[in-house]
């Protein structure tokens, strides 16, 4: 495992250079919370066990988490002084069929 972190923090928008080779995520997260003033908050089972991340990039807390997170399915949000590391959700419903009938309730036939 080899890594390097360099940050330059600014209160508008932090910027964060990063370089990981075959790293936990959570050894990840550590060394960007220990830089920034957020801290992470997730749930280990997550990601399985063994996965490995290599990443090497610059940019916004946003724009880095999105490069490292997206791969794996996850998102984040920032709440307060929290980053939490969350799954993706599903997104709004796209188009579909739904199907079903419109029942009278007076006399309880279905209409068309």
């Amino acid at each position: 495992m080899c890594f390097y972190l360099c940050f330059s923090v600014d209160l508008e928008a932090q910027e964060i250079t990063i370089k990981v080779v075959d790293t936990e995520l959570p050894e990840v997260l550590i060394l960007i919370e220990n830089q920034i003033e957020q801290r992470f908050a997730f749930n280990n089972s997550l990601v399985p066990e063994g996965t490995l991340i290599s990443y090497e990039g610059s940019g916004t807390v946003d724009e880095v988490l999105t490069a490292i997170l997206d791969p794996l399915g996850l998102d984040f949000e920032f709440l307060e002084k929290q980053i939490i590391i969350k799954r993706k959700s599903a997104g709004p419903p796209g188009k579909g069929t739904l199907k079903g009938y419109i029942y009278d309730e007076l006399i309880g036939e279905a209409l068309i």
